[in-house]
């Protein structure tokens, strides 16, 4: 399968390579008129005057657009027969599609080395999914479900004290075992006529990156699930279905997003540092990875002298205790306000 990940997004967050984009100046005629508009549009804004905002950004989008169409008139219309590379540039001048393409800088390859970049950035990301020996499976696997529990009505109760713990697995899609998915799922139940189409759709994946016009050679993956498809969060459920079975503290788990959270008596000794550490111990086990700086704690105490937050540790490394966090997309506070 040809995966194309040359994102913006992935190279700043994920790769060690620098990316450069160099963006040209743009003339469409902006008249000082529209330039006023604009900085009362700002004003607005600033002064949380939202009506007069929303009048002013539709009356700055309309002049603009009217700018565009004097600028395509009185420059560009006139070269569609005299000049039609001119006429092609000054069309994606206008729609801002004159981008140069993205230069990376690769330690130890040349920047005309298109073929060469393309590999080194193939091989990095591959890497990744790359550290386990092929799948093998030993069996022949209902869906795996999501296993959420409800939140403790007992949290904004006096005298109790409520503790969240909102954890973070390290590139966890890109990091399953085949073989253990297969078993995991079997042991679910799952048909035994479906697994060789799921053990097909995990086996001998392969990537390639398009740098420019070059193409790396392909990269066979031993591990990992292509996200992106729908049979792909479901295997990795199956890995993450028995996590914290025999918790004391109440699991939330949504795919790949996994948060422990108790309530207990504010006098009462918390017990959610086992269980971290014993979530800590199961990534292991299971070839995963806990990312400690994205693991925060959050406690929610509506008492005058809260107690203080449990100290907890992942890899030795201290969860930050935070006053909000955000869970599935929302924002959740310490004073659930």
């Amino acid at each position: 399968m040809h995966f194309m990940l040359l994102s913006r997004k992935q190279l700043i967050f994920t790769s060690p390579l620098r990316l450069s984009n160099y963006i040209p100046r743009i003339n469409l005629g902006i008249t000082p008129e529209i330039k006023n508009l604009i900085r009362k549009r700002q004003v607005a804004f600033a002064e949380k005057e939202m009506f007069l905002w929303r009048f002013l950004r539709n009356k700055v989008s309309r002049a603009i657009d009217q700018a565009k169409k004097f600028y395509y008139k009185d420059r560009i219309q006139n070269l569609k027969s005299s000049d039609p590379s001119g006429w092609h540039k000054g069309i994606q001048l206008i729609t801002n599609k004159c981008q140069k393409r993205p230069i990376i800088s690769v330690p130890g390859v040349q920047q005309n080395d298109e073929k060469a970049i393309a590999r080194a950035i193939n091989d990095h990301f591959a890497s990744v999914s790359q550290n386990r020996p092929p799948n093998q499976p030993t069996g022949a696997a209902c869906l795996p479900t999501c296993k959420i529990a409800t939140s403790d009505p007992g949290t904004d109760k006096g005298g109790t004290v409520g503790t969240l713990v909102v954890t973070d697995f390290s590139k966890a899609f890109d990091c399953i075992d085949h073989t253990l998915a297969i078993q995991r799922l079997y042991e679910l139940g799952v048909r035994s006529e479906l697994l060789p189409c799921i053990i097909n759709f995990l086996t001998a994946r392969r990537q390639r990156v398009q740098y420019h016009s070059a193409l790396s050679e392909w990269e066979t993956l031993s591990c990992g699930v292509p996200q992106g498809t729908k049979r792909g969060p479901i295997t990795f459920l199956g890995v993450l279905n028995n996590v914290s079975e025999e918790s004391l503290t109440k699991s939330f788990k949504y795919v790949d997003d996994l948060t422990l959270g108790e309530v207990r008596p504010a006098k009462q000794v918390s017990q959610i540092g086992p269980e971290v550490q014993d979530l800590d111990a199961w990534a292991k086990d299971n070839h995963l990875k806990l990312n400690p700086s994205k693991c925060k704690v959050m406690q929610v105490c509506f008492m005058r002298e809260p107690p203080i937050p449990p100290s907890l540790r992942i890899a030795g490394i201290e969860l930050e205790v935070v006053s909000e966090t955000k869970l599935l997309g929302l924002t959740v506070q310490s004073n659930l306000g």
